[in-house]
């Protein structure tokens, strides 16, 4: 082969070497092309199909508060409509969390989704036993349940699940990124090294990526849909939505938040978020958020926001943290504006206040005006007029109970029922009870055998005759006459063990579990054959959990019932008994009557006066400390007369003439013990109107002045 030859041989090779190298070239830049779009139309996809996940688990997580919010609201109310409500959330979140099953193509997600099944199963169990206890009339057991957020851990796990669940979705989706951006990196590589070797790929390297630029014009208008419909879910919700940086500063706003603080977003974002606390909730506001960039997801917030026009509103609510790198990137909070239901409560309790003084004044009246005409202290009356008397007194105690159970009631479901306690005899309480309880019981024809124990209690002495009262009173009701009533007190280790046993008709075993929820009778006849108003059982169940105790009951058709309560007892003590025995009063001794209602100073006045004391009688703090001043009583029975009471006190205990006189407290209103500690008196000396009939109060009044008589030195 000649020279010439072999230089066509060399140029037709190298034509054919440039050829198909060009064309391996344009080969490698269409299959990398290729390869990087398909990439790119995956994440596009998988970012749908991972906002299309995050959109059900939003929607989850929406259901979940919404069922909360009505099985909180069926158990507070009993309304069947939260019932519905609860259904159709139940049904959307099952129906949202099935679908992130069905479509996720993860394994992780599906593991993820099965698990969450299965606690929300457990969830749902327990707001349905939580609705069957309110269902079946249990709704104070149903409220403790609530209250003590036994389930706080597994609905914790819950929204735990649902975080785990998102935070896969945008893990895929980072790694997905990363994924294409490589490959674009190798196509840019690919596309240069093709523009160096060969101008006809130039040409084709242009339409690719003009190609792969629409495409990616096209994708980006697919994520920005997806967050745009991410925010409008956001916007739309009703729950107030908001996010701050690390630094503290809004970074998003939803639009439920805005309209119930009166805001325009450009007003708030890139401000602190202690601009929406209230002034003495910012340092709240201020740990709150140190815990959340700490990683902590709280869960238990209650504070208040100040509105754009100075208005307060009440907020409860969670908070969790966003991190990367270990770092924290954004918090997330979500409220709910719970005004409406404090101004509920507080409208409650007024309406509470107003029935304890504008119900027991009047009735303390009657009951003590009835009390000296049943007595023969007003002139002789009639035999007839005498059962009149007896029926008047004896609805009139019983209107008195009823109105003192109905009070005790809201004070329990409150968590307010007031407890005095200190170190009290046992054997005297049953001293107390068998004192009560013996007129009752002889009338009914039951024989009442009270066995006591010497033993102390740390205990609000009337609370625990109250819930006693109410057993052996419910025992002497449902036993036949002829029968016997049992009271036995056996110390166990530590405890002391109460039995009030019964040979009445007994409960059914069907109502066992719900003899102490309330207003309930074991039959509906009761109410209105035996009296009472269905609270004692549950009044009694509380005093004695508040006791650190424990109350159940035994029973059998037709073979009478057993309560039983454990206390614990005080050792290594022995309680100080203060006798407190009637004494009368032959030499006139002063006493002064101060209260704001002239029926009360009548009615005391007339049974003081019957007992040999000579009284004097004040409407008003100012009219009391001037008679005060002028006679020196020997004690004066004070009504609080609101805050004026407290007045009177302050000003006798600086004046030092009648610093060392003994006052004690008869009120419509009970006592707590802030107010006892204010006053300065100890808990014997405080008395409730409605508590104690004005006959009563004066054997306690004779006692004080005796034991005062006695000892000049323990005023």
């Amino acid at each position: 082969m000649n020279p010439p030859s072999r230089q066509r041989l060399w140029r037709f090779s190298g034509v054919y070497v440039g050829l198909g190298t060009a064309l391996g070239i344009l080969t490698a830049v269409i299959l990398v092309g290729r390869s990087t779009t398909n990439q790119l139309a995956d994440s596009v996809r998988l970012q749908d199909h991972a906002y299309t996940m995050l959109l059900h688990m939003e929607s989850a997580s929406s259901d979940m508060r919404g069922m909360e919010a009505a099985h909180r609201g069926f158990v507070a109310v009993g309304d069947s409509h939260f019932i519905a409500e609860y259904a159709i959330a139940r049904d959307s979140m099952l129906s949202s969390l099935e679908a992130v099953h069905q479509q996720t193509t993860d394994e992780t997600v599906r593991g993820l989704a099965q698990r969450l099944q299965t606690q929300i199963a457990q969830r749902l169990a327990y707001m349905d036993r939580t609705r069957e206890l309110a269902r079946l009339g249990r709704n104070e057991e149903a409220q403790a349940e609530i209250r003590v957020g036994s389930e706080s851990r597994l609905r914790s796990e819950v929204y735990e699940g649902f975080g785990k669940i998102a935070a896969r979705e945008r893990q895929i989706i980072q790694h997905r990124t990363a994924a294409v951006a490589q490959g674009m990196r190798t196509s840019r590589g690919v596309n240069a090294a093709g523009v160096a070797t060969s101008t006809v790929l130039v040409f084709l390297s242009i339409l690719l990526f003009r190609s792969e630029a629409a495409r990616r014009r096209r994708a980006k208008a697919l994520l920005e849909s997806s967050e745009e419909r991410l925010r409008d879910f956001l916007d739309s919700a009703s729950d107030l939505i908001q996010s701050s940086g690390p630094d503290g500063r809004l970074i998003y706003v939803n639009r439920a938040l805005l309209e119930a603080l009166g805001y325009e977003e450009q007003e708030v974002i890139g401000l602190p978020s202690e601009m929406f606390f209230a002034p003495e909730c910012v340092a709240q506001g201020h740990a709150l958020f140190e815990r959340i960039l700490g990683g902590e997801s709280v869960t238990d917030i209650e504070t208040v926001y100040i509105r754009n026009d100075g208005r307060r509103i009440h907020v409860k609510g969670s908070s969790n943290c966003r991190f990367e790198d270990g770092k924290p990137v954004a918090s997330r909070t979500i409220l709910h504006d719970v005004t409406q239901q404090r101004e509920v409560e507080r409208m409650k309790d007024q309406f509470v206040s107003i029935v304890s003084h504008e119900l027991r004044t009047p009735l303390t009246s009657i009951r003590g005006a009835l009390g000296l005409l049943s007595g023969g202290l007003l002139g002789d009356v009639s035999d007839r007029g005498k059962r009149m008397l007896e029926l008047a007194v004896t609805n009139t105690d019983r209107l008195i109970r009823l109105i003192n159970d109905i009070l005790d009631v809201e004070r329990i479901e409150s968590g307010a029922l007031p407890m005095a306690r200190h170190r009290v005899a046992l054997a005297e309480i049953m001293r107390h009870v068998e004192e009560m309880m013996r007129p009752l019981a002889l009338k009914a024809g039951i024989n009442l055998l009270i066995t006591a124990n010497d033993v102390d209690l740390n205990a609000d002495e009337d609370r625990i005759v109250q819930m006693l009262t109410n057993l052996v009173g419910n025992a002497i009701k449902f036993s036949p006459p002829g029968t016997a009533v049992h009271v036995i007190a056996e110390l166990e280790a530590d405890c002391i063990h109460i039995c009030v046993r019964d040979e009445g008709r007994g409960i059914p075993a069907h109502m066992l579990e719900t003899v102490f929820a309330r207003f309930r009778q074991v039959d509906g006849s009761d109410i209105r054959e035996k009296g009472g108003t269905g609270l004692g059982l549950a009044i009694s169940k509380s005093i004695v959990e508040q006791h650190n105790g424990t109350i159940w009951v035994e029973s059998k058709t037709g073979l009478g019932s057993a309560f039983h309560v454990r206390l614990p007892v005080m050792t290594d003590s022995v309680a100080v008994k203060l006798a407190m025995s009637p004494a009368s009063n032959p030499d006139g001794t002063l006493i002064m009557v101060c209260d704001d209602d002239a029926d009360v100073r009548t009615v005391l006045s007339a049974i003081l006066t019957d007992r040999g004391f000579r009284v004097s009688v004040a409407e008003s703090g100012e009219s009391a400390l001037k008679l005060a001043a002028d006679e020196r009583p020997s004690l004066i029975l004070l009504d609080l007369l609101d805050t004026d009471g407290f007045a009177v006190v302050d000003w006798l205990r600086k004046h030092n003439r009648l610093r060392d006189v003994p006052i004690m407290v008869y009120s419509a209103k009970d006592v707590d013990d802030e107010q006892r500690e204010r006053l300065g008196l100890r808990q014997e000396l405080i008395f409730t109107k409605s508590r104690m009939a004005p006959e009563q109060l004066v054997e306690r009044v004779a006692a004080v002045v005796a034991r005062n008589m006695d000892k000049p030195e323990d005023k």
